[in-house]
């Protein structure tokens, strides 16, 4: 297995730093891209941002992509294209689960700051916070164009030949080139208040993400952002249609299950380090969100 090539089944414990980015780096320095095969088989990946696009194609089940305060449905055969900077979530469809690739590459791999290719083409990504990203229809023709790019990409990536490099780019700068073209269309701008709250709200998550092991209220994640608990309330309504609370439950439980798979540990330990000082409380809501109680997740997932 390569650096580019990367096979994630486990993203409940994606590393964020104090603004919600995450922290993993794609590719290398001098090439900065991987590649991703995910199987979310009921599972989800968290709420978290990055400096990279990330281009991803649905090969088995469906996929729910949720940015900002949209929701987009993704069946086999099509993909979604997520813009530098955007704060989502990706969401499998419970037993029909959603197996997908995903490419995620930096803008600079297209062109460097000082050139035309970031000045004219890469900027009107980098720099338009009202463009979150958009599914890609097989049905319409240049998006079908796009998805077969994209799995030409993380073929490349996967193959390594000679030469890999210079296919990468040009496939990606066709993508990068035919979306840049449809922006009028793919995109409205948004008002402020939405991109405010949209960045308010990565912050607090990085805040739960960082601290969801300790006794945390509404006025500690509020706090985190420099808001009122009430402002707190509508940043997260607004942005993931969900409670703060609700949302520190929820990752408590998805981090939970990540320790009950990776270690052999007493299940009541990992509940006191997800947070849960309570462990009936924690059984509860474990089966609530799992659908088992602990120690039945852990007997299935050692099968």
């Amino acid at each position: 297995m390569t650096e580019q090539n990367t096979t994630h089944n486990e993203h409940s414990c994606i590393a964020t730093d104090k603004y919600g980015r995450e922290l993993t780096e794609h590719g290398s320095a001098i090439f900065p891209i991987a590649c991703y095969e995910t199987d979310l088989a009921g599972e989800y990946i968290p709420w978290h941002w990055h400096d990279d696009f990330e281009f991803m194609i649905v090969e088995s089940g469906t996929a729910t992509v949720l940015t900002d305060s949209e929701k987009h449905t993704v069946t086999a055969g099509n993909g979604f294209i997520i813009n530098c900077g955007t704060l989502h979530s990706i969401v499998g469809d419970g037993s029909n689960g959603g197996l997908f690739r995903s490419v995620v590459f930096h803008p600079r791999l297209l062109g460097s700051t000082d050139s035309i290719f970031w000045q004219k083409y890469l900027r009107a990504f980098t720099e338009n916070k009202s463009f979150s990203g958009f599914m890609l229809d097989r049905r319409i023709g240049w998006q079908k164009d796009a998805a077969k790019s994209i799995a030409e990409v993380y073929s490349a990536l996967k193959n390594a030949n000679e030469g890999y490099e210079f296919v990468i780019r040009e496939q990606l700068s066709h993508i990068i080139f035919n979306t840049w073209r449809q922006l009028p269309a793919l995109g409205e701008s948004s008002s402020i208040k939405p991109l405010r709250r949209a960045d308010r709200t990565k912050t607090m998550l990085s805040f739960i993400h960082s601290n969801f092991a300790e006794d945390i209220s509404i006025r500690d994640i509020a706090t985190a952002a420099m808001v009122s608990e009430s402002e707190c309330l509508r940043c997260f309504h607004s942005t993931i249609n969900t409670t703060p609370i609700q949302y520190l439950i929820e990752y408590r439980i998805h981090r939970a299950a990540d320790m009950l798979t990776q270690s052999s540990e007493k299940i009541s330990a990992v509940a006191l380090k997800c947070g849960f000082q309570d462990f009936s409380y924690f059984t509860r809501c474990f089966r609530k969100i799992k659908g088992c109680t602990p120690k039945e997740f852990r007997l299935k997932a050692r099968c």
